[in-house]
C-alpha cells in the first residue's frame, strides 16, 4: 500500500527580506480586495462584505431587462427572416425598433436628470464651501437648501406652461380686444374658427340662390383607451405650475420670516440668497450690498442662514413635500 501523499512544505529560508517582500505582496492584496468591495458596495448600495460577494456582482452586472427584449426581438427577426416569414420577421423588426426607442428615451431622461443634478449641484458649490468652512453652518442645512434649490427649479420648469395672468379677464375697452360672438359663430369652436368664418358664404348669397351652401365634413371623435382611475382631483397642467409656483413664493416667505423672527437684521437677508441661491461668496455678497465685512457679520450672516433653512426644513422634507 503506498503511503499517503504529504503536504508540500517550503523548506527554504526566504530571510528577512523576503519574508517583508511576501507581507507587503499579500498586504497589497487584502487592500485590493477591500478596495473592491467597498466599490461594489458603493454601486449596488449594499453592505460592503464577505458574504454572498458573487450574489452581488451577479445583480451588479446584470443586463437591463429592456436590452435583453431588445435582443431577443431582433434574434427573432432574423431567424423568422431565415425561415422566410417575413410578415413576422417584419413585425418583430418593428417590435424591436420600439423598444429601441423605448430604451433611447428612457436614457435621455436619465441624463437629463443627471445633468440637472449636476447642475444645481454646482450651483451650491460656493455655499458647500462655506458649510465646510463654517462653525455654525452644517451638512443638514446644505441638505435644506438643496430641496429649497429643487423645489425652485421645479416652478421654473412650469413657467412655460403657466399663463402671465390666470384670472385676470381682459378688458372689454382694451386695445386689441375681440368683440363678443355673435349669430352663427357662437356654436363654432377650435383653433381654424377664424378661417372657416373668413371663408364661409354669405348668408344672403344662399337666400336669394346665387350660391349653395358647401358640404362640410365634421369627422367623428377617435375613441381613445381610458387609463386608469387616479386618485384624488386630477389637475392640469396650468394647475400643476400654479401650485409649483405658489409653494416656491411660500418657502421664500418661510426663509425670509425665519430670518427675521430670529432678530437679525435686514442685510442679512439679500446676503443669504445672493450665497445661497445666487451661487456668489460671502465677501461679493457683502461688497454688492455695501456692508462692512467684518469678523462680527460674517458669523451673524452665517447664524441669518442657518435660522432661514431652519425654518425651511419642516416645508422641504419628504414628510412635508
Amino acid at each position: 500500500m503506498t503511503a499517503p501523499r504529504r503536504r508540500p512544505v517550503l523548506n527554504a529560508p526566504l530571510g528577512p527580506e523576503g519574508r517583508k517582500r511576501l507581507a507587503d505582496k499579500i498586504a497589497g492584496i487584502h487592500e485590493r480586495g477591500e478596495a473592491a468591495r467597498a466599490k461594489l458596495a458603493e454601486k449596488t448600495g449594499k453592505p460592503a462584505g464577505r458574504a454572498d460577494i458573487g450574489r452581488i456582482a451577479r445583480e451588479a452586472n446584470k443586463p437591463d431587462a429592456l436590452e435583453k427584449q431588445i435582443a431577443k426581438a431582433e434574434k427573432n427577426a432574423v431567424h423568422l427572416a431565415n425561415l422566410g416569414n417575413r410578415a413576422d420577421a417584419a413585425r418583430a423588426e418593428r417590435t424591436a425598433a420600439e423598444l429601441r426607442g423605448k430604451l433611447t428615451r428612457r436614457q435621455r431622461g436619465e441624463a437629463l436628470q443627471r445633468e440637472r443634478e449636476t447642475g444645481r449641484a454646482s450651483r451650491l458649490d460656493r455655499f458647500a464651501l462655506l458649510v465646510k468652512r463654517s462653525d455654525v453652518l452644517t451638512q443638514e442645512h446644505y441638505l435644506i437648501a438643496d430641496r429649497w434649490l429643487a423645489a425652485l427649479d421645479a416652478a421654473a420648469d412650469g413657467e412655460m406652461a403657466r399663463p402671465v395672468s390666470p384670472e385676470a379677464p381682459l378688458p372689454e375697452d382694451a386695445e386689441g380686444a375681440l368683440p363678443p360672438p355673435s349669430g352663427p359663430a357662437i356654436f363654432l369652436s377650435g383653433p381654424s374658427v377664424l378661417d372657416r368664418w373668413n371663408k364661409a358664404v354669405p348668408v344672403e348669397a344662399v337666400t336669394s340662390g346665387r350660391r349653395r351652401v358647401p358640404l362640410t365634413f365634421d369627422p367623428k371623435r377617435v375613441k381613445v383607451v381610458r387609463r386608469a382611475p387616479v386618485q384624488g382631483p386630477v389637475q392640469g397642467v396650468q394647475a400643476v405650475a400654479h401650485e409649483r409656483r405658489d409653494r416656491a413664493s411660500r418657502l421664500m416667505e418661510l426663509f425670509v420670516s425665519g430670518i427675521s423672527t430670529a432678530g437679525h437684521p435686514g442685510w442679512c437677508v439679500p446676503v443669504a440668497i445672493r450665497v445661497i441661491l445666487k451661487n456668489e461668496c460671502m465677501t461679493d455678497a457683502f461688497v454688492a450690498l455695501g456692508v462692512t465685512y467684518g469678523e462680527r457679520n460674517r458669523i451673524q450672516a452665517q447664524t441669518a442662514m442657518a435660522a432661514g433653512l431652519e425654518a425651511l426644513a419642516p416645508a422641504v422634507n419628504k414628510s412635508g413635500a
